[in-house]
């Protein structure tokens, strides 16, 4: 081997294996988003340390006495529908004292105890126009650091064991994107030394946007698209982790579903699929190369994309699935079935369903009454926190029906994602932020 190829493989192992020990020993992202989800030792991002609602390592129990779980600990806290995120011993919350109370706070929170750490505020002038009254989106950690986006646009770094702040960016005040009435909601993503977001913003030119995790520097941005709300999603194909986001209107000469290369920002792969409007829930990646998401506009259909056998180039819709959408909940892939929650449009009924992801087939479905469903799977059972506050188990390997396990009201309204850790789960409303003790004897 000569001396030039010695340095390249050295770089390439220093690159790799970095990114290794921040997504793995961190619990960041796992070398393959599918439906064995990683370890459940942290939650350090919405949707989990593999994006996609699913973690695995500890036995939890089939069955509850009539008062639930046990209760581990209460606290209170402010409203907001950012979900709470849990790593190295630290459990991070974003919050507003009141719908128009004059601060978003973020507090760091003893994952075992529920006590405060530390906590640290920032002003807040948002006065939304629809529901979206505190933080939406969801902080992540990595090593550490914490990264959060306000609903105002404040984009923070802080420590992670102390709260301090390292640096911040005001989203708003450099070149105003669109963000319409709802304010800023997109959940950052960590990959590597990256922070990635998705700003859509037009007066930028951007769609999503990467910084330095160290010092909030700009590495690389992506042309404009619109779909702020949307939280991208994330892969790992061909040895390279890739982002996965979906656009209103597209990008000309791509279509409106990519994959972007985490480390440069390019298009790998790219998708024509039906709809046009906004997308809320993240496209959800499969092991079968496969990556789910309900079509843009908020109506459905669910669709099924499969790659492109390369790896690059063009992405086919491969099913769809118009009765059934999760409209703004999000999708879980465990144990080779699709779950969701959600309905096709205003005053059209609620509908808990479960697809075969390979042909698209309905499987079952029931009709409810609530419009979100929080789903998560671990230990061959999908967890479901309703959103009236009902904590319930179902059978993940049920294809012929529905087959709840066990059911009890844990805590009041809520419409944010829980993080499970270790057979903890940690649930947040807009009063309370409790844990429970999900684990079986």
């Amino acid at each position: 081997m000569t001396e030039e190829m010695q340095v390249r493989r050295g770089k390439l192992a220093m690159f790799f294996g970095g990114l290794a020990t921040v997504l793995v020993a961190a619990s960041v992202f796992a070398a393959a988003a599918d439906s064995k989800g990683g370890t459940d030792v942290d939650w350090p991002q919405y949707l989990g340390p593999h994006r996609n609602n699913v973690v695995e390592g500890t036995k939890l129990a089939s069955g509850w006495p009539a008062g639930g779980p046990r209760l581990v600990w209460k606290i209170e806290c402010g409203v907001g529908f950012s979900g709470p995120v849990a790593a190295n011993g630290v459990l991070v919350l974003m919050e507003r004292k009141g719908k128009d109370g004059p601060d978003e706070i973020t507090r760091g929170i003893d994952m075992k105890t529920g006590r405060e750490l530390w906590k640290t505020s920032t002003p807040c002038t948002w006065h939304p126009k629809e529901q979206t009254f505190g933080p939406v989106s969801t902080p992540a950690i990595a090593k550490d650091r914490v990264v959060s986006l306000g609903i105002g646009g404040k984009l923070r770094c802080q420590e992670l064991s102390t709260g301090k702040v390292l640096w911040e960016k005001d989203l708003v005040r450099d070149k105003e994107p669109d963000y319409r009435n709802w304010g800023f909601i997109s959940s950052p993503l960590v990959v590597g030394d990256l922070v990635i977001l998705a700003v859509c913003a037009q007066e930028w030119g951007k769609g999503l946007v990467a910084w330095e995790l160290k010092d909030g520097k700009e590495v690389w941005s992506t042309p404009y698209f619109k779909n702020y709300g949307g939280s991208p999603g994330l892969m790992v194909l061909g040895g390279k982790p890739v982002v996965v986001a979906s656009a209103e209107g597209g990008i000309r000469g791509y279509g409106n579903l990519f994959g972007f290369d985490a480390r440069d920002g390019k298009i790998v792969w790219s998708a024509a699929v039906p709809g046009g409007g906004f997308n809320c829930p993240t496209p959800l990646v499969a092991d079968t190369e496969m990556v789910f998401l309900e079509a843009p506009g908020g109506d459905g259909p669910t669709l099924g994309v499969r790659l492109p056998t390369s790896g690059q180039g063009k992405a086919e819709v491969a099913w769809k699935d118009p009765e059934h959408s999760v409209y703004f909940s999000n999708y879980l892939y465990y144990g080779g079935l699709l779950f969701g929650h959600g309905y096709k449009a205003h005053g059209s009924p609620q509908k808990f369903f479960c697809i075969d992801p390979k042909t698209g087939a309905a499987l079952w479905d029931q009709t409810t009454k609530e419009q979100h469903r929080c789903l998560l799977g671990s230990d061959g059972k999908v967890i479901e926190l309703h959103e009236n506050g009902e904590l319930v188990l179902s059978d993940a390997s049920a294809r012929a029906g529905y087959r709840e396990l066990t059911r009890a009201k844990v805590i009041d309204r809520t419409w944010s994602y829980p993080a499970l850790c270790q057979g903890k789960l940690y649930i947040r409303s807009d009063t309370q932020l409790i844990c429970l003790d999900l684990v079986g004897k």
